[in-house]
């Protein structure tokens, strides 16, 4: 497109310069016969030439050419292709330097001219030739300023749209890191709580078999039952990791659903000491669903970690508008238990933290303590 606007430009140029109307028709008024005549006709195609490549050089020429007019050098041409390009060149400076410097160089050059115009030919400044070189200038700077603005908008408007992308790019990575998070965290606290029972209620039955079978056909029942919930569980994770359609549960726990918790635990053989506060509220979802879990996980814990024989103790509290969950347990050093990967400790205090709360793991001696505070406010 350079090249296109560049060759209207050019013919503007000449055909003002040099071609005239006469009688209804076009007729070449002047062309160079001497050096001088082919040097300004030069100057006229460079400075459009150059408007772009280098716009002060171009400027400065037709700057110089207007200061060879004020000393009463006439060009044996029409002014108003010189006066188009003169436009043209400043139009293209300009847009290169902020308001300040282009009023301070327009009002320079016209200052310079005012007075040569003065002093060279004794001609009083408020004539037509001062005014029409200030005219000149002036369109040129607006022009140009006016080019700088509207591209100052295009490059800020530009910059937002990439930072615009960038920021929802990185908004969309964090929602997915956050929903690969709350999957895992989900299929550690289900599902290993699941593995967990039948685990419990495998070794129950093999220890009951034989001396008492409806006990054994109970934890049996129980391994059933768990195995069908944790396959179930899986398929809901399975499909939401999927995307597909197909509606989830997504059940959220209740802390009083605890003692369902706890008496599979018994059942099983894991002795559980459960404490809960008379005044405890009406918890929120996100609360209830987060104190259970946590509870799970911290009595799952208490069973893969544990002294055989010895029992967990479980508390829920209710402290100046926090909910206190605390388990509680002895460790057999010399039990062979499968190395910790941590995730359950980690689970938990993700889960603390999303609501304001905080998980405290301490481990001394031949005991363990969890104990996990939530706020819960004015519920």
């Amino acid at each position: 497109m350079w090249w296109m606007h560049t060759l209207l430009i050019q013919t503007a140029v000449l055909t003002l310069s040099f071609v005239a109307p006469v009688r209804y028709h076009l007729t070449i008024m002047w062309l160079p016969e001497d050096a001088g005549g082919y040097a300004l006709a030069a100057v006229l195609v460079l400075s459009v030439m150059l408007r772009t490549r280098a716009p002060w050089i171009a400027f400065a020429a037709m700057a110089v050419s207007a200061q060879v007019f004020a000393f009463d050098v006439r060009p044996p041409f029409s002014l108003f292709g010189l006066l188009l390009a003169y436009i043209i060149a400043g139009y293209a400076a300009f847009s290169t330097v902020s308001l300040r410097t282009a009023v301070i160089i327009a009002a320079s050059i016209d200052a310079v001219f005012i007075a040569t115009f003065w002093f060279a030919r004794g001609e009083n400044p408020l004539h037509i030739f001062p005014l029409i070189n200030t005219t000149t200038l002036a369109i040129g700077l607006l022009a140009g300023q006016m080019s700088s603005a509207r591209r100052r908008l295009i490059d800020t408007a530009n910059r937002r749209a990439v930072e615009a992308e960038q920021t929802r790019e990185a908004l969309a990575a964090t929602k997915v890191a956050e929903h690969r998070l709350a999957t895992a965290r989900d299929l550690h606290d289900a599902i290993g709580h699941q593995v967990a029972l039948i685990n419990l209620h495998a070794r129950a039955a093999s220890h009951t078999m034989t001396e008492a079978p409806d006990q054994a056909r109970r934890s049996l029942d129980i391994i059933e039952r768990s195995a069908g919930q944790m396959l179930g569980q899986i398929a809901e994770l399975l499909r939401d990791l999927r995307g597909d359609e197909a509606p989830t549960s997504n059940e959220r726990r209740r802390i009083s659903e605890v003692f369902v918790l706890t008496n599979a635990l018994r059942a099983g053989g894991l002795h559980v000491e459960m404490l809960v506060d008379a005044g405890l509220p009406t918890l929120p979802p996100d609360v209830d669903d987060a104190a259970y879990r946590i509870l799970e996980e911290g009595l799952v814990n208490a069973y893969k970690y544990g002294a055989w024989g010895e029992a967990a103790t479980a508390r829920l509290e209710w402290k100046d508008q926090e909910l206190v969950i605390g388990v509680s347990n002895f460790i057999d050093e010399t039990r062979r238990t499968p190395p910790s990967t941590g995730l359950g400790i980690t689970g938990m205090r993700e889960r603390a933290e999303a609501l304001g709360g905080v998980v405290l793991v301490s481990a001394g001696g031949s005991s363990f303590e969890l104990e996990a505070r939530l706020p819960v406010g004015a519920a």
